[in-house]
């Protein structure tokens, strides 16, 4: 029976471990500034920012920086990824000037919008 505390003990320190990577990487993604324009990041099962807004000819890359996966998908089809694991991007250039609106597939409270004006 003695080796289950080893065992229990050791999962605590990886846990702790993995909690505080976690807190460096939001901390250093905080300290960085405003993203640049076309990062959209997912964190916390949201994108951030929620809405942008850019200019046709743009490209928009999604980080997935969450440990779920996640997808950026729209109603009438405009948008659609495939699974987005951790740490992967997905990166779509929107030419046409309007409103997409789009969601997580996975997770549908997740939404945002983005505003492509002309040139």
């Amino acid at each position: 029976m003695r080796w289950w505390k080893h065992v229990v003990g050791a999962a605590a320190i990886v846990l702790l471990i993995v909690a505080a990577v976690a807190l460096v990487a939001r901390a250093d993604r905080g300290s960085s500034g405003p993203a640049p324009p076309g990062a959209v990041e997912i964190v916390g099962f949201a994108y951030e920012p929620d809405a942008i807004e850019i200019v046709a000819g743009t490209t928009i890359t999604w980080t997935n920086r969450d440990p779920a996966a996640h997808t950026v998908d729209s109603e009438v089809g405009e948008l659609s990824s495939d699974s987005i694991r951790q740490g992967a991007t997905f990166e779509l250039r929107f030419d046409t000037p309007g409103t997409y609106a789009y969601f997580c597939a996975f997770h549908p409270f997740m939404k945002g919008t983005i505003e492509v004006t002309g040139k």
